[in-house]
């Protein structure tokens, strides 16, 4: 368990590629973030996260999250469930074309079929909440926990703003190449501008940037300066140019 910031932690990296897996506490409670595949006999994140919760005298957890749908972020979901069943998983309805999750959705309606029948089964979800919007408002001790929907790795992003710091999934930040071209670079673009208008209409100050696999840790950041740059690279990969939105 690493301190990273102010109620922010990273529990371990798993998988592979490795992706950390997160824990936000304020207050008495707390939220996970990020549900990579784990090895059994390799320290649990689950049971990392119990003795923490039992050591802080924490509540929870209140959320469990995800920056996206990909399955190095999403695999371990049903230990998670099963581990905290009274944490709410929270999701954007994006999350719900990715094939992965249909593939999870099916084996836990399966499952609750052959459990408690069709009926019951039809009415069981695997989120607990699943948002629609641009910008969704959690609270986590009374600090608010911003989920925004904001695709430029993939078209289920999500940025995870708490206590100043981003959790920015699997971006590329500044004149760097996204992994992949799933999303266009009009609606990177798009994206980034989205991030700006909402920050700045919230008058909140982002100040770190932590990828979602915890293996790029930026403190002291010049939010808008970063994302201007980040946003000039996308305008050039797509040859064109674009007028701030912002």
């Amino acid at each position: 368990m690493n301190k990273c910031a102010e109620g922010i932690y990273i529990v371990g990296r798993y998988g592979n590629p490795l992706c950390a897996t997160w824990l936000f506490e304020n207050n008495g409670e707390c939220a996970i973030v990020e549900m990579p595949p784990f090895f059994k006999r390799k320290g649990r994140p689950i049971e990392i996260i119990k003795e923490t919760i039992h050591k802080k005298g924490l509540k929870g957890p209140k959320y469990i999250l995800s920056s996206h749908a990909h399955i190095d972020h999403t695999y371990s979901i049903f230990h998670y469930k099963k581990a905290f069943p009274g944490a709410k998983l929270i999701g954007h309805s994006s999350f719900l074309n990715d094939y992965f999750i249909k593939s999870f959705f099916y084996m836990y309606w399966t499952k609750n079929k052959r459990i408690y029948g069709q009926d019951i089964a039809n009415k069981m979800g695997l989120f607990d909440e699943v948002f629609t919007t641009d910008l969704y408002q959690l609270i986590l001790g009374k600090e608010p926990l911003y989920l925004i929907y904001a695709p430029k790795h993939s078209y289920e992003d999500i940025m995870i703003v708490f206590k100043g710091a981003m959790i920015t999934g699997d971006w590329a930040i500044g004149p760097y190449p996204d992994c992949n071209d799933i999303v266009s670079s009009h609606d990177k673009i798009q994206s980034i501008d989205k991030l700006i208008y909402i920050l700045r209409e919230k008058n909140y100050k982002v100040h770190m940037l932590f990828s979602a696999h915890g293996d790029n840790l930026i403190y002291n950041v010049d939010f808008e300066a970063v994302m201007k740059e980040t946003r000039d690279f996308c305008a050039r990969i797509n040859n064109t140019h674009h007028d701030y939105q912002w």
